[in-house]
């Protein structure tokens, strides 16, 4: 092999290296920035479902994962309709009732129905707080606020909308929504420190077994009935707030003495009456 062909091969050799190394180069360069993008990606494309759970907290409640501090629960008598006075004192005493509920406490608003059944709440949301103090690396402050008024302004809205519209149902099985509640949220196994029940009702009962429109029986004899004892509930250590919902063709029967039987059912259930009112209207 002449000098001159030994001089282009090595001229070859050395063009065919650099580009194969050219190639590693950049092959390798971008491995690396896909890595990055993908790690970035993976950052920024974090649900909120994902933050939430790594800020301990359920993503949909906002609940703490280990269960509320606080449980208040509203109890609200839809056997009947609400005039327009009614259902604005109502909806006010609501957004305060939500604003007294610590961080991380529960907030749960009952609808009393016709069918007794166990009752699912029309709102179950825990308070975030005002998020100045949620970190922006495991949760949103500004989402947490948005999600917390979708969540809560709109089903209580559309629910006082349905109340003003609402007709007389046939039954109001008010002593099995509060055994209900108190089953599903202030049993043995709740975590919650501070438990609340506010009910807002008429107070008249009325199902086949059992009615206060017959009249208030004497507390004892309705104690050791049947309907009585099968109508028990714990409510050891709950706060209560009785808020009476007057019926203008009731008057008569919602007087003192009704409101007294109440009381003294809540407390041989182990409640602590905390207040009275009437609602306005």
């Amino acid at each position: 092999m002449s000098r001159s062909q030994r001089r282009r091969q090595r001229s070859r050799r050395s063009k065919y290296d650099d580009g194969y190394s050219g190639f590693v180069s950049k092959l390798v360069a971008g491995i690396v920035v896909a890595a990055v993008l993908l790690t970035l990606g993976g950052i920024l494309l974090l649900s909120r479902e994902q933050k939430a759970e790594q800020a301990g907290l359920n993503s949909e409640t906002f609940c703490p994962k280990e269960g509320p501090t606080a449980i208040h629960a509203v109890l609200i008598d839809r056997t009947d309709g609400l005039g327009p006075i009614q259902a604005e004192a109502l909806h006010r005493r609501i957004v305060m009732w939500a604003k007294q509920v610590p961080k991380q406490g529960l907030f749960e608003i009952y609808e009393v129905s016709g069918d007794g059944i166990l009752l699912k709440p029309v709102v179950a949301l825990c308070n975030p707080g005002d998020g100045s103090d949620l970190s922006m690396l495991t949760a949103n402050p500004e989402m947490a606020k948005k999600r917390y008024k979708k969540n809560f302004e709109d089903p209580v809205r559309e629910m006082l909308a349905r109340m003003r519209t609402d007709t007389e149902a046939d039954r109001s099985p008010i002593f099995e929504a509060v055994q209900s509640i108190a089953v599903t949220n202030f049993g043995p196994d709740t975590s919650a420190h501070e438990r609340k029940l506010i009910i807002v009702s008429d107070f008249l009962q009325y199902v086949p077994e059992f009615s206060l429109y017959r009249g208030i029986p004497e507390y004892e004899t309705f104690r050791r009935s049947a309907y009585g004892v099968s109508r028990m509930a714990d409510l050891s250590g709950v706060g209560i707030e009785l808020h009476l919902l007057h019926r203008k063709s009731e008057r008569s029967r919602q007087s003192v003495d009704l409101v007294e039987f109440w009381m003294r059912w809540l407390e041989d259930q182990g409640a602590v009456i905390d207040h009275y009112s009437p609602l306005p209207g």
